[in-house]
C-alpha cells in the first residue's frame, strides 16, 4: 500500500508540533543548524558554518522528496511560543513496511529539555497508528 502523507500536517504533542517541511523558512533552518554539533553528529549534509543558501537547497529538496521518495521531514516549532527549534525526519521503506533511518535534531538553545523524547514517543505512536507501520529501525550515536 503506497503510503502518502499531507504537505499540511500538524502532529502536536504537549509542548511541541511538528508540521511538514513544506512550512518550514530556511531562515530558520539556518539559524538553527549553524551549529559544529549539528554538522559533526547530522549527515544529512549539514556543514559548519551553515549558510542560507545550504538551508534553502535543503528545504527544496526535502520537499521534492516527501512523497516520490518516502523521506519525511518535520520542522518541530515550541507551541508557546511557534519558535522553530530543530528537525525529525523519517524514511519509510514500502516494501518491508518499516520506517527507516529515523533521525533528528535541536537547536543548542533548546537542547536538555527532553524535547525529543517528546518527539520521539508522539513519532512512534504516529507510525504505528497513522502509517501502519510493522516496525522502525533506529540507532544512535554512541557519545550523543
Amino acid at each position: 500500500m503506497k503510503k502518502k502523507l499531507s504537505k499540511k500536517i500538524n502532529i502536536e504533542t504537549e509542548r511541541l508540533i511538528l508540521k511538514s517541511v513544506f512550512e518550514l523558512d530556511a531562515k530558520d533552518l539556518q539559524k538553527q543548524a549553524n551549529d559544529k554539533d549539528v554538522a559533526e553528529f547530522f549527515e544529512a549534509g549539514f556543514t559548519f558554518p551553515y549558510t542560507l543558501k545550504q538551508a534553502n537547497k535543503y528545504v527544496e529538496d526535502m520537499k521534492d522528496s516527501w512523497n516520490k521518495s518516502k523521506e519525511w521531514i518535520f520542522a518541530i516549532y515550541k507551541r508557546d511560543s511557534n519558535d522553530y527549534i530543530g528537525n525529525f525526519g523519517m524514511k519509510y521503506d514500502e516494501q518491508s513496511n518499516i520506517i527507516t533511518n529515523v533521525g533528528s535534531w535541536i537547536g543548542k538553545k533548546y537542547r536538555k529539555n527532553g524535547y525529543l523524547s517528546e518527539v520521539f514517543k508522539k513519532m512512534c505512536d504516529f507510525c504505528f497508528n497513522e502509517l501502519n507501520a510493522r516496525k522502525i529501525d533506529a540507532y544512535c550515536i554512541s557519545i550523543n
